[in-house]
């Protein structure tokens, strides 16, 4: 946009409608082409950012279909009107779908660069794509509103497909504490780069259980993962296992920052995630407490939570002991 208005209100107003620079007058013609060509290796820069993760060039969700290569949108077969920016960050988010972007993330991927004091831009954007795409906009099927964080794209089809009980476990006999020490030993580099001590307690004598043995892995990998993004350097991240009754408890604890009291019904909510200043990373989907919830769900075992603010958070559950015919 080139125009005589210098005001930081026309600035951000031209910005918002869309306008991929903003440039006063008098310029020079050198400074407007050095910015034109700059605008062109964001755009390219941009583009691959978006559809790098994409293993198709086309995308589906339901009624909805992104057309990556051709920069097409079809909703139930009609086609959508989007600007550029519009159509970059929906290929963001279905490239990436249940990532939590947030909406300073959202400006230096799509925009290209630092736009500081002015996030309601991507809500603007957002709202008009919504306006777009979804049938009912206020309740988005598409787009998520991830609060304390910004926007996450439809859910993995992972958790719908547990939620819907879809994916069922196979359960076999197998070592639940050789299946820990394998997980620890997984995360043991990171957590060496976090300078958290993890740690695991694993009794020689403990009955094998009987369970999916990939679902289990996966669980325990995200409590392991949730502790070690909420605790501090010094801190200490430990799995223990131990006999109860006919079943094999499993405990993961941390010495992290805790869950406040009233967050504490909240945290196998999608998309919930603690506090962000809270956490070391501001990445994740805020899902992985959610899947674990379900994983567990289908093998008939409820999660226990405690925590103290401040002290650490402890999760707990029980896996059924393999009983031979």
């Amino acid at each position: 946009m080139l125009t005589s208005k210098s005001e930081a209100l026309d600035k951000v107003l031209g910005l918002e409608l869309g306008a991929d620079d903003y440039i006063t007058k008098p310029f020079s013609i050198r400074e407007l082409m050095a910015r034109i060509k700059a605008i062109f290796r964001r755009m390219e820069a941009d583009k691959e950012k978006a559809t790098g993760n994409a293993k198709s060039k086309e995308l589906i969700f339901g009624d909805l279909k992104i057309y990556l290569d051709k920069r097409k949108v079809l909703l139930d077969k009609a086609p959508i009107d989007l600007t550029a920016k519009e159509f970059d960050l929906l290929a963001l988010f279905a490239s990436n779908p249940g990532r939590a972007y947030s909406r300073q993330e959202l400006l230096d991927i799509v925009w290209g660069y630092q736009f500081d004091g002015y996030e309601h831009t991507v809500n603007s954007h957002i709202n008009r794509l919504r306006n777009k795409i979804e049938q009912d906009p206020a309740n988005s099927k598409y787009i998520k509103t991830v609060w304390g964080v910004g926007y996450s794209f439809v859910e993995p089809e992972e958790l719908s497909k547990l939620d819907a009980k879809q994916v069922q476990p196979k359960p076999e006999a197998f070592s639940m504490a050789e299946l820990t020490q394998d997980v620890v030993m997984k995360f043991k580099p990171e957590a060496e780069s976090l300078k958290v001590d993890l740690q695991a307690s694993l009794p020689k004598d403990l009955l094998m259980v009987e369970a999916d043995i990939g679902m289990i892995e996966r669980a325990l990998s995200n409590f392991i993962d949730n502790a070690l993004q909420y605790t501090p350097e010094k801190g200490t991240v430990k799995v223990d296992l131990s006999k109860q009754n006919k079943k094999v408890r499993v405990v993961v604890s941390d010495t992290g920052v805790g869950i406040p009291e009233e967050q504490i019904p909240l945290v196998f909510e999608r998309f919930f995630r603690v506090e962000k200043s809270r956490s070391r990373s501001s990445g994740g989907t805020g899902l992985g407490l959610a899947i674990a919830k379900r994983i567990l769900e289908l093998h008939e075992s409820t999660i226990s939570v405690e925590s103290v603010e401040q002290e650490g958070t402890t999760f707990s559950f029980d896996l059924k002991t393999f009983h031979a015919n």
